[in-house]
């Protein structure tokens, strides 16, 4: 079993603030591509992965 790389708060968040505001594009019909399955599945592995994390890094 490999160990997961510990993803910080801020680089984190960083990820997911774009994700969001894709999505919060699409749902208000501005020009914006839809999520491609890797998009996707990159966002929630990364929310995913910081939920889980041992604490101090854990930011569920």
């Amino acid at each position: 079993m490999s160990k997961r790389k510990t993803i910080d708060l801020e680089q984190g968040w960083d990820f997911m603030q774009k994700g969001i505001t894709k999505l919060k594009n699409i749902l208000e019909g501005l020009p914006e591509p839809q999520f491609s399955s890797e998009d996707y599945m990159m966002l929630y592995t990364t929310i995913y992965n910081m939920c889980t994390q041992k604490p101090p890094n854990d930011y569920s």
